[in-house]
């Protein structure tokens, strides 16, 4: 027997999506490759009921033997060793998958507390889907009262064809996976669209003036360079000029020098000859008497 939603995509979403988005493969079209559930334990290291409890309960779940996981390598804050079976893991594929997909979808997350739909921050790179769910017991093959630990799951869709974000949204939303829709307001767009042209233009005008700054840090480089390197003929210029400067001064020196001790001698003598004149005077006056 076809599973429900395997049924469902062969005949609906396919084509629509192929005809919506001009697709002329169907292997273009996103589709499930397989689903992963894993489960882990950390009190199995001194408890190793506790896990095999949680691998039994995963099994009953998806309808498929759990796969005991084993530590990759030892890590001494968590007294952890390498080797030691924490957890436990099931890989769905083919219809057990589709089968598993339907109840997720349509029987398990609506059991959710206050559930309004899973956020699109969910994906990865690759454009899967991993679901984090904190409570086996959403799930009605589970009963309560043979739970001896209440656990959470990690479940990870896995798609197919899935390069393009925008393609992927389309498939799950047309299949019926509860996926949020962002809406597009046009009005924060346009807005979004003026934040970004500013910011470039600042960049842009950042980006000249450096360009500016570092033409001028040229410039001046330049010209210091320039003033340092002198030419050798304006240099003997500039010394004949020192040296023509400097004589004058020292011949100015000398005249002035000369001339000053001449005329100190001149006067020297002067006084020296009216000296000798008032000595005559005086024995001419001794002589009459």
């Amino acid at each position: 027997m076809v599973p429900r939603v395997k049924e469902i995509y062969f005949k609906k979403v396919l084509p629509e999506l192929m005809k919506k988005h001009n697709l002329k493969n169907k292997n273009q079209v996103p589709v499930l490759d397989k689903i992963v559930v894993n489960v882990g334990v950390g009190e199995a290291k001194d408890n190793p009921k506790v896990l095999t409890a949680a691998a039994e309960e995963l099994s009953v779940i998806t309808g498929q033997k759990a796969l005991i996981t084993k530590a990759k390598k030892s890590i001494s804050n968590f007294k952890l060793r390498q080797g030691v079976a924490i957890g436990a893991k099931v890989t769905l594929r083919g219809n057990m998958m589709w089968e598993f997909f339907d109840r997720l979808i349509n029987v398990a997350l609506p059991r959710v507390r206050d559930f309004r739909g899973l956020s699109q921050s969910s994906f990865d790179k690759f454009n899967n889907f991993s679901i984090g769910v904190k409570e086996q017991i959403i799930f009605p093959e589970i009963n309560y009262d043979d739970v001896e630990k209440v656990h959470g799951l990690d479940i990870t869709l896995v798609i197919k064809n899935g390069k393009k974000r925008d393609l992927v949204i389309a498939f799950f939303t047309a299949i019926g996976f509860p996926i949020k829709i962002k809406e597009e307001d046009p009005a924060k767009i346009e807005a979004e669209k003026r934040e970004e042209a500013l910011k470039k233009a600042e960049a842009l005008e950042k980006a000249k003036e450096e360009q500016e700054g570092e033409r001028q840090e040229k410039v001046d480089k330049a010209k210091e360079e320039a003033g340092d390197e002198t030419p050798k003929g304006d240099k003997a210029d500039k010394g004949d000029k020192d040296k023509d400067k400097h004589g004058g001064d020292k011949k100015d020196h000398g005249h002035g020098e000369k001339g000053k001790h001449g005329e100190d001698k001149k006067d020297h003598g002067h006084s020296d000859k009216a000296h000798g004149d008032k000595n005559e005077g005086k024995k001419k006056a001794e002589v009459k008497k």
